[in-house]
């Protein structure tokens, strides 16, 4: 999908539709709605039922933390409603916060689901490793005082690579219909310029369901 493309924005969507959201979770609990703190869910689900002018609900690939961020989180729902692609993307995005934003909707078929049709996950853990705190990216990384050797680091983190089992980190009642999980790639490259009083690395895990 590109950058750039024209929305659609006189044939009403039918049937289940597909969604991608970005998002900056600094100020929330998480993605899933909960009754005690700000949620992303409740307010992507409060803006597009102010859309739809209907009560909506919707299902993600996944939960989050408190305070992660992302810029492709897959959502879907059946919408009580036709309205067309240009007016799920630009209504939705009037009535979110600033740190919400719908990038995209299609439509997918009635067997689609977020979460069990997901073919992988990818995250990114940005270290920034320097004296002094940081500032305007004191959001998106995590800040380490102390010298950190990037390279024993990286050695170390080849062992999550491949196929595992995490029988003992699961919960009660987790419905993955397997403990095996395994990861693509782990990797890490400089954000900054050999020279830069700035000493980051970002690490990426690419797990892949089995």
């Amino acid at each position: 999908m590109t950058l750039f493309y024209h929305f659609d924005e006189k044939i009403p969507l039918t049937g289940r539709l597909a969604m991608g959201v970005e998002y900056d979770g600094t100020r929330y609990c998480g993605f899933q709605r909960l009754n005690h703190a700000a949620s992303v869910q409740a307010s992507l689900e409060d803006a597009l039922s102010k859309v739809a002018n209907e009560p909506i609900q919707v299902s993600a690939s996944g939960r989050t933390d408190s305070g992660v961020h992302a810029t492709r989180q897959i959502v879907h729902f059946d919408p009580p409603v036709g309205r067309s692609e240009k007016a799920w993307i630009f209504g939705a995005n009037t009535h979110l916060p600033r740190d919400v934003a719908v990038r995209w909707v299609k439509p997918v078929g009635d067997d689609f689901h977020s979460r069990l049709c997901a073919l992988g996950r990818r995250y990114r853990y940005v270290l920034l490793n320097q004296i002094s705190r940081p500032v305007l990216e004191r959001a998106n990384v995590t800040w380490c005082r102390d010298p950190l050797d990037a390279d024993a680091m990286h050695r170390a983190a080849q062992a999550l690579v491949g196929e595992h089992d995490f029988s003992s980190f699961r919960a009660a009642g987790c419905q993955s219909k397997t403990p095996l999980a395994a990861y693509a790639l782990c990797g890490r490259e400089a954000l900054w310029p050999a020279g830069d009083d700035r000493h980051s690395r970002q690490c990426v895990l690419t797990p892949h369901d089995s």
